[in-house]
């Protein structure tokens, strides 16, 4: 038996649960500091409508890919405007 040289883990939902700021009543939250009233109730329906934006990556850790990705949730919740992208980062530096 080859011993192991490396262990990767995913960590989001695996080593950590990131609980309700970065669930549906957390991106409410961050969109309300914007001026943007969303539906915390279409969060998931609006992370299954996004997963293929992140299918089709290679590097989903990327920035601008995590960010895109946040603003498809934003905008499917009802958010929309100039400040979509603005809240998507600080979601990202949060």
């Amino acid at each position: 038996m080859t011993p192991a040289r490396a262990v990767l883990f995913d960590v989001d939902f695996t080593l950590i649960y990131p609980g309700p700021m970065f669930r549906g009543e957390g991106y409410r939250a961050f969109c309300e500091r914007y001026g943007m009233d969303v539906d915390a109730a279409l969060f998931e329906a609006g992370v299954a409508s996004a997963a293929p934006l992140l299918e089709s990556q290679d590097d989903v850790y990327k920035p601008e890919i995590f960010i895109a990705y946040t603003s498809h949730i934003i905008e499917r919740m009802g958010g929309s405007g100039p400040r979509v992208d603005e809240c998507s980062q600080e979601i990202y530096r949060e």
